[in-house]
């Protein structure tokens, strides 16, 4: 954890559809839309809407780094990148949208079907990542 985050001079609020963060050691002030995954975040973590909050537990902690990885992957163009952040919100594990993402970028190794049955997902959630590596694929994405 960063306990540089904790001293009392470091905030965020969630609004409706964005979360801000702002501080003496945020390092630039940034807000992030909100996805499925960060507003189950919110809502299984309780946080309060509209209030200005100070990190103060680990959670508050936790919020800041989903959404600053968030920010940063936001930030790209890369496809794969585009392309790890639809798989996320679909509801697949950071890890693996990321290992998914490079690999269906690769020329070495086409994601398909059989790929994914190696990954044991869900059968509704392999669909849903068929269809956007498909749709990668034909530059789409």
């Amino acid at each position: 954890m960063d306990d540089i985050l904790f001293n009392g001079n470091n905030f965020f609020e969630i609004k409706k559809h964005i979360i801000e963060f702002w501080g003496i050691n945020v390092q630039e002030p940034f807000g992030i839309d909100i996805n499925k995954k960060i507003r189950k975040f919110v809502n299984d973590n309780n946080f309060p809407i509209n209030e200005v909050c100070e990190f103060i537990e680990d959670k508050d902690y936790e919020l800041y780094k989903m959404c600053l990885s968030y920010k940063i992957n936001l930030d790209s163009k890369d496809e794969r990148v585009i392309l790890m952040n639809k798989l996320v919100d679909i509801g697949i594990e950071n890890h693996l949208a990321r290992i998914i993402a490079l690999e269906t970028g690769s020329s070495q190794i086409i994601v398909n079907k059989a790929y994914l049955a190696d990954t044991n997902l869900p059968e509704n959630l392999t669909e849903q990542v068929l269809k956007e590596i498909y749709k990668f694929y034909i530059g789409e994405s």
